[in-house]
């Protein structure tokens, strides 16, 4: 049960890892409107 909801956490936090890579990524554009 625990092993599942980490492994459940870590997948979320990967996903929020590429998120946030990706919008660093479109950063300059988007601040610059």
């Amino acid at each position: 049960m625990f092993k599942t909801l980490a492994v459940i956490v870590a997948l979320m936090g990967g996903v929020l890892t590429a998120n946030t890579a990706a919008a660093c990524i479109l950063c300059p554009p988007v601040a610059e409107r």
